[in-house]
């Protein structure tokens, strides 16, 4: 029986080859301060109004330095960025071309130039810098995923190495009060949609889109036209844009081999055709894998995903397109029966209504009818240290 002893060396012996010592890798000294970033306000950075009308917001905080012993700044400095990543990079395996950052923001917090000592303690710095409103909220699905991340970085110079703070915050958007959905309407002679979308659907939220279908009075008094649908088609279509550019170092590449370009146009259709057998003036029945039956007038349903805009073009929005055939189905007097009866091609008629949705985006949060009191007030970055105490 033996035990290593823990305060020996672990060596390595052959009969080849002499006693090979393998080095002890302590690690080296901490550094001396320690960053933090505390926001004003608790959650999201909320811009108001959509990416068209929205003035942005006001991203306020302090930086906290946390000094265990003296030392000297040569530089502290903040920098935000928006990294936007794809699934279906233009190529794979290439960082660059999977992933795109945005500088936001970019400044120093000190003095350009000159050295600052800070004791021992706590230092907190009050930074606050703008966020464009037209940038897109923070963003995942299959796609795409948009992140936001805010950096600190402070040099010292009895430090071989800078010290580094990342921490990531989350954009949303907030649009004003409207009415909860929007409708829209399309007629025929004796046909009618009704189509309910909502106004605004939150974040990362999947919406239903509402379509009601049914038929109008054919014996009202004046008598309308005796049209009666017989297959209505439905489609509701999400379409996604997608611009994929190379980075700089493949771009010849493409180029060499005339690759086409890379925006692309994906569609996704969720439909059907109802093939429509009146009985009676309001029931029909669907001839589909399963046959079912259901009373005027008829509810569709279907849950997709919101729109979404990103900097890099990449879009998504939706459409929806109806189209009803018709046939006549008011007999003829018996002296004017022709061929044309027998052969059913003069009494079709087709009707067709499309409508592109535009669904924009609201915070979680949107009952609330004023911000004045979560904007956080507007801090001039202070170039001197702060008076210093001990933690």
């Amino acid at each position: 029986m033996f035990r290593l002893r823990p305060d020996a060396a672990f060596t390595l012996k052959s009969e080849t080859s002499p006693t090979k010592m393998l080095d002890w890798h302590e690690p080296g000294p901490p550094p001396p301060l320690a960053l933090d970033f505390i926001p004003d306000v608790p959650g999201p950075v909320i811009c108001v109004g959509n990416q068209h009308d929205s003035g942005g917001a006001i991203f306020s905080g302090y930086i906290r330095l946390k000094v265990f012993k003296e030392s000297t700044l040569s530089k502290l400095s903040v920098h935000v960025s928006l990294t936007e990543k794809f699934s279906d990079p233009p190529i794979h395996g290439c960082k660059d071309c999977s992933s795109k950052t945005v500088t936001i923001h970019d400044a120093e917090v000190l003095d350009h130039g000159s050295a600052h000592i800070v004791e021992q303690g706590l230092h907190d710095y009050p930074i606050s810098f703008h966020i464009p409103g037209n940038l897109p909220a923070t963003y995942i699905d299959k796609h795409r995923q948009v992140e936001y991340h805010l950096s600190l970085r402070a040099d010292i110079t009895s430090s071989p190495s800078p010290v580094h703070f990342t921490t990531p915050f989350t954009v949303a958007r907030f649009c004003p009060r409207e009415a909860t959905s929007r409708r829209l309407r399309g007629y025929s002679p004796c046909f009618v949609m009704d189509m309910v979308i909502p106004a605004f659907s939150s974040r990362n939220e999947k919406f239903d889109i509402q379509i009601e279908l049914r038929t109008r009075d054919a014996y009202s008094h004046p008598p309308r036209a005796f049209w009666e649908p017989r297959t209505i088609t439905w489609e509701i279509i999400e379409c996604v844009q997608e611009l994929r550019l190379p980075c700089p170092q493949h771009s010849d590449l493409f180029k060499e081999a005339r690759c086409r370009p890379l925006k692309e146009t994906r569609t996704e259709i969720f439909g059907d055709e109802l093939n429509l057998l009146h009985q009676g003036r309001t029931e029909m029945e669907i001839l589909s894998a399963g046959t079912k039956r259901f009373t005027l007038p008829a509810h569709i349903r279907r849950t997709v995903t919101n729109d979404v805009t990103t900097i890099k073009e990449f879009k998504v929005w939706h459409e929806v397109k109806i189209k009803v055939l018709y046939m006549y189905t008011k007999p003829l007097p018996p002296e004017d029966k022709s061929d044309k009866e027998v052969t059913g091609t003069w009494d079709v008629r087709c009707f067709g209504l499309g409508a592109k949705l535009c669904i924009g985006e609201k915070h979680a949060l949107q009952e609330m009818e004023s911000w004045d009191e979560e904007i956080a007030p507007a801090y001039a970055n202070i170039g001197l240290a702060p008076p210093s105490y001990q933690g």
